[in-house]
């Protein structure tokens, strides 16, 4: 599971309310949301940090750090179906040299991998076959899962206390 998405239409049940509590409600779902995705990022993060030592390190390229790679997915709202989803990923940037898509790898693990047979020329000309050698394997590490079964279960509490403080500041 490289994503973790926090859905909620909790709002759509007080559509006969008026339209500052129904402005209040939204505004306090998506401030709750995003307290929920954020704290689960910042939990990802410090044990990706406690995982490998070098992630908040930039490499030798001078592309990202390995924790950059923790992604908060922007809040979204659907009238059709009326849900508001947010979310956390481990999936990557999409900038260039970014050394981030490893994470996804460290959080489940690879299999033994081999670089196969291939052919090779020697100096005279001659192609000839070389066999394949063991690459190794990434153990799993399942930061991000322990991360979603410590902090999901609190974020609806972050979205109540939200949508509370919201409603307190209604005139």
């Amino acid at each position: 599971m490289n994503n973790f998405i926090i859905e909620t239409d909790a709002v759509t049940k007080y559509a006969s309310l008026s339209k500052e509590v129904k402005k209040a409600l939204i505004k306090g779902r998506r401030k709750g949301m995003a307290k929920a995705a954020s704290k689960i990022k910042s939990k990802t993060k410090s044990l990706i940090k406690s995982s490998f030592p070098a992630a908040n390190k930039t490499s030798s390229n001078g592309s990202d750090k390995l924790i950059d790679g923790v992604r908060t997915i922007k809040y979204k709202y659907s009238e059709v179906i009326g849900e508001a989803t947010t979310g956390v990923h481990i999936l990557g940037t999409r900038k260039k040299n970014s050394q981030t898509y490893k994470l996804r790898f460290f959080e489940g693990g690879t299999g033994q991998r081999y670089i196969g047979k291939h052919k090779r020329t020697s100096k005279n000309g001659l192609s000839y076959n070389v066999s394949g050698h063991k690459v190794g394997k990434i153990s799993g590490k399942g930061f991000f899962a322990q991360a979603i079964s410590s902090e999901s279960g609190k974020a609806p509490t972050y979205i109540e206390e939200s949508i509370k403080k919201a409603l307190e500041n209604i005139k």
